[in-house]
């Protein structure tokens, strides 16, 4: 009775250990353990609440672009400045500034490999003529559709197992959809006018992909951050009105990921 007593214990104490490996801390705000492994705590439909983008875009001409993308919640503000440059409108304003509403930011994880999500925003402005005596107000909205794949990556310089996550994505549509309504003085505005473009793109695997650096992974909550590295050469581009035959675009990324509340 001993013998099968001592063997149980021995089989609970490696069951109970596995379980702690497999949930162990990887990430720098990992929780110290956790009994579900790192793939189910990924797993699940999420809200990006917050996210923090800064890179610089370098082109063949000389011209530097600073971007730097603030989200949180439901506001995005995107600032783009020029270096060393006036920027192309000649107005000698080298900094543009555009404030937006996030209308969708989420991405789901499946537990198999496959991945989708949507972000969607909005931007409205208003333009006075006092010349002609009427406002100008556009509604911007830019939708992105993406599918793809994931898998943890491991095996890559000197980050440990499961420490970061490879996103490959296989298709992506591109919506944007501008409304134009002009008001003039002492008169009821005018009827909208709505213009759409739609633009799909197919990959194919490994095109397209991102590498994420996972900083901590809960099991309602993710960080994320990521250096942003690209070069494009032979192909003419115009980046905010300067042209390049190649650039190149260097910066980094760190978001926050929350499960969804309105499921």
């Amino acid at each position: 009775m001993k013998k099968y007593s001592v063997l149980f214990l021995l089989v609970i104490g490696i069951l109970v250990t596995g379980t702690l490996y497999m949930g162990c801390k990887k990430g720098q705000d990992d929780p110290f353990f956790s009994f579900r492994s790192r793939k189910a705590r990924v797993a699940g439909e999420y809200d990006i609440t917050s996210k923090n983008v800064s890179y610089i875009t370098k082109l063949s001409s000389g011209m530097r672009i600073q971007t730097d993308i603030v989200i949180s919640g439901t506001s995005q503000k995107t600032t783009i400045k020029w270096l060393g440059l006036a920027p192309a409108s000649g107005t000698g304003d080298s900094t543009y500034v555009e404030n937006a509403t996030i209308l969708q930011n989420w991405i789901e994880f499946d537990k198999k490999g496959p991945f989708k999500g949507i972000y969607e925003y909005r931007v409205v402005q208003s333009f006075l003529r006092e010349d002609s005596n009427y406002t100008r107000k556009v509604t911007y909205t830019h939708k992105e559709e993406f599918v793809g794949s994931w898998d943890f990556l491991s095996g890559v310089d000197n980050y440990k197992k499961k420490e970061r996550i490879a996103l490959i994505y296989e298709d992506m549509t591109e919506t944007d959809t501008r409304t134009t309504i002009f008001t003039y003085e002492d008169l009821p505005p005018s009827s909208p006018t709505t213009s759409q473009q739609v633009v799909g793109h197919k990959y194919a695997n490994g095109e397209r992909g991102e590498i994420l650096h996972i900083r901590e992974l809960r099991s309602k909550k993710m960080v994320f951050d990521c250096k942003i590295n690209q070069l494009t050469i032979g192909v003419d581009t115009t980046l905010f009105g300067q042209s390049g035959s190649s650039w190149s675009v260097d910066g980094t990324m760190i978001e926050t990921l929350e499960e969804k509340t309105d499921k």
